[in-house]
């Protein structure tokens, strides 16, 4: 008889711990599916988009002010009056970098499809697909309100056997900063950033950001030896385009940490 009850008792004490375990891996899930590292905030989404949206408006009703330069202007410009670091750029005019920094662009842009790869990253494309928008729409805007507002002559005016009539267009003082580079950090920052969430190898890391700016940094190059812009555009356009690109995913972080690799509950036992 009394085994029996030491029986019985034994059976329901197997099965509450079979419960409560079954409860802590339920727990545990949960925790870990709701840890994604980004969030979409409606006043931050909101925020991003106007400062976006409202600097390119306002670059555009700049840029329709902005005169042309004049032949006068043209002539009376001197290479002396370039800083040093900046003065090798005037002889600089291969048109084959021109082209490449186009197809470099282009892939910078492309770099954000890299999340289709990941399946945590795909789970979250709308947010992410919605963070890079307004990365790439408010570096956009910025970039272009900098260089109607600062006007700055491009190198290859102050080349002498440039055609007059690339000299004499608006696009020639729009030199600072660089709009493919800025473009090009932004979208390759963003990319590494949060992808660098999802990634638990720092080797895989390491690669990610270390490709990215290569190819960033490739733009950059490009654009100098065209002779489109001084090192100091490029330089300035990276900064700008890099913080950006940085700060949006920052913005958008759960709880400024990176908790898509930190379940939200931790639980060790044995079966």
């Amino acid at each position: 008889m009394l085994g029996g009850i030491i029986i019985i008792l034994s059976e329901k004490s197997r099965q509450k711990k079979d419960a409560m375990r079954k409860i802590l891996i339920l727990l545990c899930v949960l925790g870990s599916a709701s840890a994604a590292p980004f969030e979409s905030n409606t006043e931050t989404d909101l925020a991003l988009g106007a400062a976006g949206l409202t600097s390119g408006v306002v670059s555009l009703f700049v840029q329709s002010q902005l005169p042309a330069l004049t032949e006068t202007e043209i002539q009376q410009l001197k290479v002396q009056d370039i800083h040093r670091l900046d003065r090798p750029a005037v002889w600089m005019h291969s048109e084959k970098a021109v082209e490449w920094s186009d197809y470099l662009l282009f892939s910078c842009a492309a770099l954000p499809l890299l999340s289709l790869a990941h399946t945590d990253m795909r789970g979250d494309a709308g947010t992410l697909a919605l963070m890079y928008a307004e990365t790439a729409v408010l570096t956009a805007g910025v970039t272009n309100l900098t260089k109607v507002l600062v006007r700055r002559t491009r190198p290859y005016v102050y080349f002498p056997d440039r055609p007059i009539q690339h000299k004499l267009e608006k696009d020639a003082r729009k030199s600072f900063f660089s709009g493919h580079t800025s473009l090009a950090f932004a979208t390759a920052t963003y990319t590494a950033t949060v992808t660098s969430e999802y990634l638990t190898d720092n080797t895989q890391r390491t690669g990610v950001w270390g490709g990215c700016m290569a190819l960033a940094s490739s733009v950059a190059v490009c654009r100098v030896l065209g002779g489109r812009h001084f090192p100091t555009d490029v330089i300035a356009g990276a900064l700008a385009g890099g913080l950006i690109g940085y700060v949006v995913p920052a913005l958008h972080r759960q709880n400024g940490e990176k908790t898509a690799q930190t379940p939200l509950l931790r639980v060790s036992f044995r079966w």
